[in-house]
């Protein structure tokens, strides 16, 4: 006689495309099959481990979402489909969903809400901009794993809002920078693009240069030997790179060309390449 394991196995291979709907067939099926608690896990583990296959995949994220709804749908309240519901949420962009999903997860089944759903929920939220929430389920993460660097990082960057709405952007500074510019740990998503918009803020409104103020003394140099249009694309290039991260700037300009046939064309004009043209 098959195991309940084995049972779940079969089933579920017969009726794995209808998990992808929400079928009353299915769902009558499976209530008949009444109190089999190995056999109900079983099945539970076999569509999570698919939802996740399915989501690693980037072309079949929609789909992936499709199954965990419908997951729901056949085990109501399951807090590990629950979970990879609001994973789905989150990689489908969908961050008020993946909040109330995740918020619901933490209030059933707060003992097994761990480290990596706090990231989880500190993302969606601060994607939904809701800072209030974020910032105190980050100090109940903090004081629940004190040792852990993400949240500290987490903390920081909650800091850095504080200072911008304070219009104290010395400080909020020095502490981007800190973010910017330190090796952290890479599970806790850091917006870069985010920090150095503030960044570029806070340069503005302290009218800080970067000219002579870079990092560990860091520079952006442009040394390109070729034609004219490939001399200034590397010059400006350098430019917005150096004010970007805050280096040094710098070029050089070679008084010859490298390309044998750019300088056959201009034997004519030699003022327009070279020395001659600073």
């Amino acid at each position: 006689m098959p195991t309940p394991v084995e049972r779940a196995n079969v089933f579920y291979s017969d009726n794995k495309s209808i998990f992808l709907e929400r079928s009353k067939k299915l769902l009558n099926k499976l209530n008949k099959i009444g109190n089999d608690h190995v056999f109900h896990n079983a099945i539970i583990e076999l569509v999570r481990k698919d939802i996740t296959k399915i989501r690693n995949t980037d072309k079949n994220k929609p789909l992936a979402l499709r199954l965990a709804e419908n997951a729901i749908f056949y085990f109501k309240d399951n807090n590990s489909l629950l979970k990879e519901l609001a994973i789905s949420y989150m990689h489908s962009h969908k961050w008020p969903n993946a909040v109330k999903t995740f918020e619901s997860v933490k209030k059933n089944h707060n003992q097994l809400f761990d480290i990596y759903d706090y990231h989880r929920l500190l993302k969606s939220y601060e994607m939904s901009e809701k800072f209030d929430k974020y910032e105190s389920l980050l100090l109940e993460g903090i004081k629940k794993y004190p040792d852990n660097l993400d949240l500290q990082f987490r903390h920081l960057f909650i800091s850095v809002i504080q200072h911008l709405n304070q219009q104290s952007y010395s400080e909020a500074l020095q502490i981007i920078n800190l973010l910017l510019f330190t090796k952290k740990p890479g599970f806790w998503g850091l917006d870069t693009q985010q920090l150095f918009k503030y960044r570029n803020q806070c340069l503005i409104k302290t009218e800080i240069r970067p000219i002579n103020s870079a990092p560990h003394g860091m520079n952006i140099i442009s040394n390109r030997s070729d034609g004219l249009g490939e001399r200034l694309n590397a010059l400006l290039n350098a430019i917005v790179l150096a004010k970007t991260f805050d280096y040094n700037f710098g070029y050089i300009w070679k008084n010859q060309v490298h390309a044998q046939h750019l300088q056959k064309g201009v034997e004519k004009n030699t003022k327009l390449i070279g020395h001659a043209i600073v």
